[in-house]
C-alpha cells in the first residue's frame, strides 16, 4: 500500500484490506465456534487456535494503522511502524 503512488489505487487497496480483515475476523469467530461445539478438538489444536487469535488481536489493528496511514499520505511514519 505504502508502494502506490495514485490515491485511487491507495483507495482502492484500502477497500480490499478492510473486506480481507473482516472477512477474516468472521471467518476467524466460525472457526472459534466449530471448534469449541466439536468434541475431537485436542490441546493442541485448542493451542493452535489461540496462537492464531492473539497474533491476529496483535497485527491485525496494526495492518489497519498502517493501511490507514498509506491512505493519509503519511507514507514515511507508515514504514517505520
Amino acid at each position: 500500500m505504502v508502494l502506490l503512488d495514485g490515491s485511487t489505487e491507495r483507495k482502492a487497496e484500502n477497500a480490499a484490506v478492510v473486506k480481507a480483515h473482516t472477512a477474516l475476523q468472521t471467518l476467524l469467530t466460525a472457526l472459534k465456534a466449530a471448534t469449541t461445539r466439536s468434541e475431537g478438538v485436542d490441546a493442541q489444536e485448542l493451542r493452535l487456535l489461540g496462537d492464531f487469535e492473539a497474533v491476529e488481536a496483535k497485527y491485525g489493528p496494526l495492518a489497519l494503522k498502517i493501511v490507514g496511514m498509506a491512505l493519509n499520505d503519511q507514507r514515511d511514519a507508515a514504514v517505520q511502524l
